[in-house]
């Protein structure tokens, strides 16, 4: 078995400052991950936990411990995963969280994690302030955020800032962690590359592209049923209308010639067509379906927007 920190790559800084705790035995209080989603924040969190939980090491986690295998399996009785309940963390999970910190420890430390950090309603925020300025002894928070101006200020002040930054490129194709082109247009993020590379998700971008191609170049838009039937619900216009932005983008860097800047590199060729069109109406295209995606909330009709867009862009 092998540790959870071999399954982590490109945060080797922050890694090694967490040992340094450890070995020093000030590893204490609360911790703010920071950073862009989909960077390995929570991996890395677990990497870390199961490092200071390891029976058989001072640092490092041997991977084969019934601690480091139940932190693995994230099933460790001194670990609590809280995770927002929709938009939000609610007074419950700091009642629970509350609750957890006043059990017996069984081990050495015991840790929260709360994930999305950001997602403390007020009320929840001053549940916590006073548990997460003085921990109980033994007790380490971790809380992680996209953002550390998200945080309630009092909460990021009495936290140590770990800032996550996104993976290199170089890093993550030593890692052969997909084909190149997806790599480079993942820009870092691990969930963005699994979208890429996703064969579910590569029928989704060319249906998408095929659509955006009709309603800048097809003269029977309106009397065509293709796209109608892929933009039956707003959840797939949401999901549309993030693909045309990345495609728009993908043809005005073509027409620069940015062709390393590319997110769809894989589809080049198709985007060549759409990079035909003059820098100026595409740029129009691009801030129509910026407002568009602005709105959406607001049950606008996604075939009566679309049909919109078109006559407006002839």
């Amino acid at each position: 078995m092998s540790s959870l920190e071999e399954q982590v790559f490109g945060h080797e800084k922050l890694f090694t400052a967490w040992k340094k705790l450890i070995s020093s035995q000030q590893l204490e209080g609360t911790f703010l991950f920071v950073g862009v989603p989909g960077i390995g924040k929570i991996k890395a969190a677990y990497a870390m936990v199961q490092m200071a939980l390891c029976e058989k090491s001072l640092n490092l986690a041997c991977g084969e411990c019934g601690p480091c295998l139940r932190v693995q399996n994230r099933q460790h009785e001194s670990l609590l995963h809280i995770h927002s309940n929709g938009s939000m963390i609610k007074v419950e999970s700091a009642h629970e969280i509350l609750q957890f910190c006043q059990l017996q420890s069984l081990s050495k430390k015991r840790f929260v994690l709360i994930e999305e950090a950001e997602k403390m309603n007020l009320q929840t925020a001053n549940i916590l302030l006073k548990t997460l300025e003085e921990p109980p002894l033994g007790t380490i928070f971790i809380l992680t955020s996209s953002s550390s101006t998200s945080v309630i200020s009092t909460i990021k002040s009495r936290s140590k800032v770990f800032k996550f930054n996104p993976v290199s490129s170089q890093e993550m194709l030593k890692q052969n962690l997909g084909p190149d082109w997806a790599v480079f247009a993942s820009q870092g993020r691990f969930d963005r590359l699994l979208t890429l590379t996703d064969p579910q998700n590569q029928i989704l971008i060319k249906n998408a592209l095929q659509v955006l191609t009709q309603i800048l170049v097809s003269p029977n838009l309106l009397t065509d049923d293709f796209w109608r039937e892929s933009l039956k619900s707003r959840e797939d216009l949401k999901a549309y209308l993030q693909l045309w932005l990345s495609l728009i983008r993908d043809a005005l860097y073509l027409q620069l010639n940015e062709q390393n800047s590319l997110v769809h590199a894989d589809l080049k060729s198709e985007i060549v067509r759409i990079a035909t069109f003059d820098a100026h109406k595409l740029d129009w295209v691009f801030t129509q379906l910026l407002e568009l995606q602005k709105h959406l909330n607001f049950n606008k009709d996604a075939v009566l927007s679309i049909e919109s867009l078109y006559i407006q862009s002839r």
